[in-house]
């Protein structure tokens, strides 16, 4: 019988086995230095001495050698990316540290511990300080110092004992911030001091560039940061240290107040909701004082809620009622001059900010009022004053009095948004002074009314950071008031 022979299918020259791929996913290779199946998955195409015999084919994922594979490959690539830039960040970090020895912000120490901290309690005197020493190897660290010391300069310009610093300075600073930021990849690098840095920013926006609308965009990236902190999930800040936790809530109120400022500003809605809960007070380097002052602020922001927002926005809403206004003129307090004597405990600083916040929302409560309802004259009682048409000049004659036993200064240490409620306040005494004042009451009364505004008025155009469309305004105003009332000539 002829013997039958069978013809071996040719092996092609290359590699004696399979790649280690091929192997693994017992598949066909063509053993060639790069075979195509690797090439094709965009996987290094590896040949190593096979040790163990074949495992069982249950013991293999599908996907998995490409997977494992990939995630070496983009291991490397993220190494490589952040080799370059570690590289880069830190060359520029070198070249804006050029420009300022650690010297300089370390001299500022003091004054942001006396100027900027008792209003934006977050970062501590140490804290800063290990800011400082970090900033040759940190940009994170070198954007929060660049910025702190802007905010120093800025707020400490009227007291401080320093050489004169002009805008240029303080603009140069938060330019420097800007450039020093490194950019955000990770949620882990969202600290209270990055979000702390987006805030400043902003404030430096509007009181340093004069942009409001930039000052709102780095408004709602602090917001943002919060959010992706979790500050508002109680669960998750009380798996906290207590001292960060703390922390990251006064930031979190801080924040919430100029959200709710610059909504007011730009008649839109918040965009973050007050705390549901709170952290005892008292933990961390804050002063007692630094935490009740604090409190203050936000519970007159907490007047400004959702409904608070929506009628300043839509004074037409049917929904606004005048019991509405009477109970939030209750939450401001019934009698705003014997509200002052609430918080004659704080410093001159903050007494400032505390009277005119309280007074502007005043004055914007019965702009409010005044749109929707028909407002009386000479109400008696005190629950129902913010209902009449001379609501505003009660307000005047307390205000002049604050203004004239407090220093120029400690109006200019608040900045653009001081300037701004004592700007709305004294137009809206203007316009009632030529709408109201000139047809119901006596010349006795009308005198003093008079002199309140034209206090107000002088008081203004003498802060020399006030912008010049204001100022144009305010003439126009003072022109019509001469012409209504002739014998202020």
């Amino acid at each position: 019988m002829a013997e039958t022979r069978v013809k071996a299918a040719p092996v092609r020259a290359g590699f004696a086995q399979a790649c280690d791929a091929r192997r693994r996913r017992k598949v066909r290779c063509d053993r060639s230095e790069h075979c195509k199946n690797c090439v094709h998955a965009g996987l290094p195409c590896v040949y190593s001495d096979r040790k163990d015999a074949a495992r069982s084919r249950m013991s293999i994922v599908r996907g998995g050698v490409i997977a494992m594979c990939k995630t070496a490959k983009d291991q490397q690539r993220h190494a490589s990316v952040t080799s370059i830039r570690t590289n880069s960040t830190s060359t520029s970090t070198q070249a804006l540290l050029s420009m300022f020895p650690k010297t300089y912000f370390l001299d500022l120490i003091n004054d942001y511990y006396t100027y900027v901290f008792p209003t934006v309690p977050v970062i501590g005197r140490e804290e800063f300080r290990q800011a400082i020493r970090n900033m040759a190897c940190s940009n994170h660290d070198t954007a929060l110092v660049f910025c702190l010391a802007a905010q120093t300069i800025y707020l400490s310009r009227a007291f401080s004992s320093r050489p004169p610093v002009t805008k240029d300075d303080v603009r140069t600073l938060f330019e420097m911030t800007l450039r020093a930021r490194e950019p955000l990849l990770s949620v882990q690098q969202i600290t209270s001091a990055s979000v702390l840095v987006s805030l400043l920013v902003s404030t430096g926006m509007i009181d340093t560039f004069k942009d409001q609308a930039m000052g709102t965009y780095y408004n709602r990236e602090a917001i943002a940061g919060l959010q992706a902190l979790r500050v508002d999930d109680s669960e998750h800040q009380s798996s906290l240290e207590p001292q960060v936790a703390a922390q990251r809530e006064r930031l979190y109120w801080i924040v919430f107040i100029h959200d709710r400022y610059h909504s007011l500003q730009n008649d839109q809605l918040s965009n973050l909701p007050p705390l549901a809960f709170c952290t005892p007070q008292g933990l961390g380097d804050v002063p007692p004082d630094t935490d009740t002052w604090l409190d203050q602020e936000v519970r007159l922001f907490r007047v400004v809620d959702d409904d608070f927002l929506r009628f300043h926005k839509d004074k037409g809403d049917p929904r606004l009622t005048r019991e509405w206004i009477v109970e939030k003129q209750l939450q401001l307090g019934s009698d705003a001059e014997a509200w002052i004597q609430t918080v004659q405990q704080f410093s001159e600083l903050q007494q400032m900010d505390l009277i005119v916040t309280n007074y502007w929302l005043r004055t914007v409560l019965w702009r409010i009022a005044l749109f929707r309802f028909p407002l009386m004259s000479n109400q008696g009682d005190a629950h129902q004053r913010i209902l009449t048409l001379e609501y505003p000049m009660h307000l005047s004659r307390p205000l002049r009095h604050l203004l004239t036993t407090r220093s120029r200064a400690a109006v200019e240490f608040h900045g653009e948004g001081m300037l701004q409620k004592l700007f709305d306040i004294t137009c809206t005494v203007a316009d009632v002074l030529l709408n109201v004042l000139a047809h119901t009451w006596d010349v006795g009364t009308r005198s003093a009314q008079l002199e309140n505004f034209v206090f107000l008025h002088a008081f203004l155009l003498g802060m020399s950071s006030l912008p010049e469309a204001k100022r144009r305004v305010l003439h126009e105003k003072m022109g019509e008031v001469q012409t209504v009332f002739p014998e202020m000539g």
